[in-house]
């Protein structure tokens, strides 16, 4: 963990909540049946799930390329807002991630987005033609406030699985992502996965070069 104050990156839309609560993110509720109930003895205590991948496979019923159960999206919503999760937001892990994150929040109340390109898969900006057109496609989806685009992310740095993204590429995405966060005027939701010093210093070096 670094020890970092990154309070003007924090998403102004956690800020209002009294609490975070990750519920509701991947298998944990894709069963039949809750995996467990919050005692809501507090009727205004209202909870935030800030990292939910909205478009995996799973809450489609797919698993490792299998369909193993009929879709229930909706229904992992429903049991969400019984145990008092009234606000979701999708995390983005690509250009295309971020576009269908963004048809989802527009789709249902209480749903907002990030849009960006996660540091697994920073390989994909490098690898294009034309990464600058991504960068001005993810600034474009933030700038319609239809599209209720509260955050750049998930970006930031993932040495624990460099064999899908190299260092030096992770790294190099990472600072432009910073600056198309600048631009947008928008938070950052970060990934940082032991990373020693180096997530510390870019960070730091951005913010320096900010004031």
């Amino acid at each position: 963990h670094n020890r970092i104050s990154l309070s003007h990156f924090l998403v102004r839309a956690l800020l209002l909540c009294r609490v975070t609560a990750a519920v509701g993110g991947y298998g944990r509720l894709l069963g039949t049946q809750p995996a467990f109930a919050l005692p809501m003895t507090q009727p205004n205590l209202r909870l935030v799930d800030c990292c939910v991948n909205l478009k995996d496979e799973m809450f489609q019923g797919i698993y490792h390329g299998k369909q193993k159960h009929a879709p229930d999206f909706h229904l992992i919503l429903e049991r969400a807002r019984e145990n008092g999760v009234d606000t979701i937001l999708g995390v983005s892990g690509s250009l295309q991630d971020s576009i269908a994150t963004v048809e989802v929040a527009r789709s249902h109340p209480g749903i907002y987005a990030t849009v960006g390109v996660h540091p697994t898969r920073a390989g994909e900006l490098e690898a294009s033609p034309d990464p600058d057109a991504i960068l001005d496609q993810l600034a474009a989806l933030a700038a319609d406030k239809a599209n209720k685009v509260v955050a750049i992310g998930e970006i930031g740095l993932d040495y624990d699985r460099l064999e899908f993204c190299p260092k030096d590429v992770q790294l190099r995405w990472f600072e432009r992502q910073l600056a198309l966060a600048d631009r947008c005027g928008l938070p950052v939701v970060f990934h940082n996965r032991n990373t020693g010093g180096d997530f510390e210093r870019v960070v730091r070096a951005h913010r320096a070069a900010a004031a």
